[in-house]
């Protein structure tokens, strides 16, 4: 569980693998992810948050 301790990081996961990539911006969950697995695509999440990120002015 990447709970409570990483909080508020961004991590890639890519499916085919199950390999997670931590990064303390969008940008670095996805290089580290791209660096390891060129043609693949990732699952991007932040952390404690129901999305990466939060568009608009409602959250739940």
């Amino acid at each position: 569980m990447l709970e409570p301790q990483h909080t508020n990081r961004f991590v890639a996961i890519e499916p085919e693998s199950g390999e997670y990539f931590l990064g303390d911006t969008f940008d670095e969950a996805v290089k580290s992810a791209r660096a390891k697995h060129p043609s693949r695509l990732s699952h991007i999440i932040r952390i404690g948050h129901r999305a990466a990120f939060h568009i608009g002015g409602l959250q739940r």
